[in-house]
Order: structure tokens, then sequence, then C-alpha cells
């Protein structure tokens, strides 16, 4: 479980601590950074992820960090004009900037009722996601995220 500061943070460790770091440049790094990757080097368990999209998109993902439950939306792209990941190619500090604020932006509550019930009562036509995705991906995310939530939910429910 990983340590939270006084302001409700994970504490993230550098990167250099994470990775294998054989040189200054991205291809240095092992393994690759994926978004996977950068979510679980913050000591978080990933509960569900989906990607919507083709070449540009979000990542939507629900994650625990053993005593909260979390989620977070990442936009992508498709080159590294538009994808923050992909812009980080060269940089061990942007890389691990994007990580930072990445995980810092997670919407966190207490308990699974409380993520379901705040995925209930938003909102969601206002958000730039329904405006940018592809909506019946989208809304088959947040469907297995909610049914995830559910107190009654059993992994074996999923199919997977």
């Amino acid at each position: 479980m990983p340590e939270i500061n006084h302001e409700g943070n994970v504490v993230l460790k550098p990167l250099t601590e994470v990775f294998k770091v054989s040189g200054r440049e991205w291809g240095g790094l092992t393994p690759y950074p994926s978004w996977s990757v950068l979510i679980e080097s913050a000591g978080l368990e990933i509960l569900y992820r989906k990607t919507v999209g083709y070449y540009q998109g979000d990542y939507h993902v629900l994650v625990t960090d053993g005593s909260r439950f979390g989620y977070m939306d990442i936009a992508y792209g498709s080159c590294s004009g538009c994808d923050a990941l992909q812009a980080c190619e060269n940089s061990l500090e942007d890389l691990t900037d994007l990580r930072d604020r990445a995980i810092n932006g997670i919407h966190w509550e207490l308990t699974k009722t409380q993520l379901l019930n705040w995925f209930s009562n938003r909102d969601w036509e206002v958000q730039p996601i329904f405006l940018s995705s592809s909506l019946s991906e989208t809304a088959e995310a947040f469907n297995e995220m909610q049914k995830i939530l559910h107190p009654n939910y059993k992994p074996e429910d999923s199919g997977a």
C-alpha cells in the first residue's frame, strides 16, 4: 500500500527507483513506460482499465491504494504532438512530472459505494470525455466500472 501524505496525495517514488535506467534517453528505461506501468509505479492496483478511441481517445482507469478507490481519465493521442506520454520520449524529468500530475489528479473516495455514488450523480454529458470519445464505448466503460464498484460484485461476474 502506498504512503499517503497529509493532503491525501500518494507519495510517489522517483522513477529512477522504479525503472532500471541505463541512460538518459527514454529508450534506456525498462520496462517501456506505459500508463499501466506508471500507475502501478505509484503502488496503486488497477481494478479496471479500458481504452476508448482509436488514434486518440481516453484511458479510463479504476484504482485502489488499499484504503481508497479512485477514478482517472487520461486522454491520449497518436503522436508526440497530441499525446503527453509520447511527448516525454527523451526526458525522465518530464515523464516523472506527467506521472505525478496524473496520479495526483485521481478522484478518490473512501469506499467503492461512495465512488459508485459519485459516478451515478455526476453530470457526465458536460464532461470533455463525452465530447472527445466514442459515446457508446465510454458508456460501456462506465457500465463496467459501476458493476465492479457495486457491493455485490464478484470478479467472475465480469466474464473475464
